[in-house]
């Protein structure tokens, strides 16, 4: 770069920015060949590192964990159980129904089922509350990739900022670098005062402390995105450019109220609170439940063995023993103090108060993408700007150098022409990026990939 910049010093002015400017735009994609980490790729490490992420993946695995449980809960229970009892003493003979005072061995075997015909629908709007949870808990897991998701984005973006930042700084140095060699020539000859020459140091000097705090701003955003992808401290990272042509974007959206209605519908943290009300409808259902009478059959099978009967083999006592039962149990909730309407009534309250947060919801999201949307039109707007007013500076900055040069002007209006051309060319730089980002948030939120 050294050799570059001694060469690019023997030509005329104009052309030499304009050999500066291509040399970037050939430069970078050079540079982006050798890069590794895209935008796609950042969003995939922190959404499979994001231990916020992990923790509601397992709470959803819960979830289906319950709803299988409230599935399981409508089906029979049955339990079966043996018993060996050694009597001494006064005890009551199994066979002749009367007291003895002698020692004995009996074994008992039993089989009991209970199945629930009606329990006012309460475990059907269980089965149906535990589904709820599940999506709740999807919804939740969506949401948190959904703004992981905009923050690795966000810090992505800044980085990608900072980085072509540094480079446009970097130019400028070099380009201040030369016209102070050309400044101490002409000082040496005469043309100008010392105090010029000072100046033009000065304006380097400045433009080397912008260089240092935009470095430094570039390896505290990669620290803060190395953080998001809760990855070390000391993994290199190589970020790769993206290749979106600025000016080929236009804003088409028509219609954009009906759009942004369904942006919100479809956004996972809306979904959410939708069906927080949907299972709370359900908890209502199996609270009423209670209310209605219960209906419950139960079956029983027994036998017995006891060696006080010494005629009848095993296999004989357990066929002569064996007793069924059958029987159904009717339940009516008569008054427990009035706890299950009083419950009712609570979860009644609780299921305004969801639809209220849902309302809530809906006017921040839609609130979040319309500012979206406004602020990606502004942006755009900022960017046509920037970009004539760099266009501009430019070629009054190679006007003015091309007459200081031949001595038409001081070596003040040179920096403060210059100043111009760097502050338009950072204010390009800072509206492309918005621009960038934000149309791309807006995307983001109309179901797109957020990807550059």
């Amino acid at each position: 770069m050294r050799s570059f910049a001694i060469m690019v010093k023997y030509i005329p002015n104009f052309f030499r920015y304009v050999a500066l400017i291509c040399c970037s735009i050939y430069l970078c994609p050079l540079a982006s060949a050798q890069d590794s980490l895209t935008l796609e790729s950042a969003i995939s490490i922190g959404i499979n590192n994001n231990l916020a992420i992990k923790r509601s993946i397992i709470s959803e695995k819960i979830a289906n964990v319950q709803l299988s449980s409230a599935r399981a809960d409508r089906l029979p229970t049955i339990a079966a159980n043996v018993n060996n009892n050694i009597s001494s003493g006064r005890a009551l003979d199994p066979y002749t129904n009367s007291y003895i005072n002698t020692q004995f061995k009996t074994y008992t075997a039993n089989l009991n089922g209970d199945l629930i015909l009606f329990s006012g629908f309460s475990k059907l709007a269980a089965v149906k509350a535990a589904k709820k949870e599940v999506e709740i808990n999807n919804s939740a897991v969506k949401s948190l990739i959904n703004e992981t998701t905009i923050e690795i984005a966000s810090c992505f973006t800044t980085i990608l900022y900072q980085r072509e930042l540094i480079y446009a700084n970097t130019e400028q140095v070099k380009t201040t670098q030369s016209q102070l060699v050309l400044a101490k020539l002409k000082y040496s000859q005469g043309y100008i005062s010392e105090s010029d020459v000072f100046k033009i140091e000065s304006q380097k000097a400045s433009e080397e402390v912008i260089l240092i705090n935009n470095q430094n701003l570039y390896n505290l955003r990669v620290m803060e995105l190395k953080q998001l992808l809760n990855i070390s401290q000391e993994t290199r990272l190589n970020f790769k450019l993206y290749k979106n042509n600025q000016t080929s974007l236009q804003l088409t959206q028509s219609n954009i109220d009906s759009l942004i209605k369904i942006a919100v519908s479809q956004q996972p943290a809306f979904q959410q609170i939708k069906l927080i009300e949907q299972r709370l409808l359900a908890n209502i259902q199996q609270d009423r439940a209670a209310l209605y009478p219960t209906l419950s059959m139960r079956y029983n099978y027994g036998s017995l063995y006891s060696d006080r009967n010494p005629n009848l083999n095993f296999n004989n006592q357990l066929k002569i023993n064996q007793s069924f039962g059958l029987n159904f149990v009717l339940s009516v909730p008569i008054f427990n103090k009035f706890q299950n309407s009083l419950k009712v009534k609570e979860m009644k309250f609780e299921l305004q108060k969801s639809r209220i947060d849902s309302e809530i919801e809906y006017n921040r999201l839609s609130k979040v993408i319309h500012q979206a949307y406004n602020d990606t039109k502004s942006a755009y707007q900022r960017y046509l700007a920037a970009q004539a007013a760099y266009n501009f500076s430019l070629r009054s900055f190679n006007a003015d150098t091309i007459k200081f040069e031949y001595g038409k002007i001081s070596v003040s209006d040179l920096n403060i022409s210059k100043n111009n051309f760097n502050n338009s060319n950072a204010e390009l730089v800072k509206s492309k990026f918005e621009y960038l980002f934000n149309s791309s948030l807006v995307n983001f939120y109309f179901g797109e990939n957020f990807k550059y």
